[in-house]
């Protein structure tokens, strides 16, 4: 017989929330009514630390994600500051009225905030 007679599947669940299915665990046998209690009981063992695995590498991806973002953010805040400040010193403004310059700016051209603001710290005059 060439065929699956048997088989034992256990969900991988990396978090407790439904419906968070991210895979199965599964036990085949060539033979019908071959796999026992034991084998239940290893297959279970198995999907659980399996589970846990994921649980654990998806927690550390997501951490280094929120990581990431909020340096990016951070970056961000910092370049459209200094652009503030180059527009608020070279044009006397107040730094509202220098960040909705920014903002107009990032609208008129279509292009983002942060690339305005790195363009002008670069480049103090280009939108003079």
């Amino acid at each position: 017989m060439m065929g699956i007679g048997s088989v034992l599947s256990f969900s991988l669940l990396p978090a407790p929330v439904a419906p968070r299915l991210s895979g199965a665990l599964n036990l085949y046998a060539r033979s019908a009514g071959v796999l026992d209690q034991l084998d239940r009981d290893v297959i279970l063992l198995l999907a659980t630390h399996a589970s846990l695995a994921l649980a654990t590498t998806e927690a550390v991806t997501s951490s280094n994600l929120r990581d990431s973002q909020l340096h990016r953010a951070i970056d961000s805040r910092d370049v459209i500051g200094q652009a503030k400040g180059i527009l608020m010193s070279r044009r006397g403004i107040s730094a509202g009225t220098a960040f909705d310059t920014l903002r107009n700016a990032s609208q008129r051209l279509n292009v983002k905030l942060t690339e305005i603001a790195e363009a002008i710290v670069a480049h103090p005059d280009v939108l003079d």
